[in-house]
């Protein structure tokens, strides 16, 4: 919430089961949501317009304190590192397809997708790294930050999408 007012939005902080009740009543007319929430939880019934620009992924992860990880046969270990390798592979290449296919399935509900050029864009990818900034303040030192950026432009360098 602070990193949003920070720059410069009026944010309502919601439950995902409260947001299309915050819709139908004029409370919010924004969400940012995946392509797969907007359509499972209907919010794009009410909010009919969709930028077609991702902006961030969803990062997730399982975290293990380390006197549980130690508790775990050297061998396991590697067999639950391999298990989340290959789950990681599994989502990079499943989440991307979800994702289309629910933009698919909204826009034959009428979803209308607003597609950006390259230029208009870049001030939306700017407030993105605005807001990296501002969430990473006192949580993630600046050089890995800044090593994170860097393979993100190296990516999609070799991607061609242009940043």
């Amino acid at each position: 919430m602070q990193s949003w007012r920070k720059n410069g939005y009026q944010p309502v902080s919601l439950a995902a089961t409260d947001v299309l009740l915050g819709f139908q009543t004029k409370m919010i007319d924004v969400v940012p949501t995946t392509p797969i929430a907007a359509l499972s939880l209907q919010w794009y019934r009410q909010t009919p317009h969709m930028m077609g620009l991702g902006l961030a992924p969803l990062v997730g992860g399982v975290v293990v304190s380390k006197s549980a990880w130690e508790k775990i046969q050297p061998e396991d270990r590697m067999k639950l590192q391999a298990a989340a390798l290959v789950s990681e592979k599994e989502l990079e290449r499943e989440v991307p397809l979800q994702d289309r296919g629910a933009i698919d399935q909204m826009k034959q509900r009428g979803l209308t997708v607003q597609e950006l050029t390259p230029a208009e864009q870049a001030p939306w990818r700017e407030e993105a790294r605005k807001f990296a900034e501002a969430w990473r303040d006192g949580r993630v030192p600046p050089e890995i930050l800044q090593a994170v950026e860097a393979a993100v432009a190296e990516y999609r360098k070799g991607r061609g999408t242009g940043g």
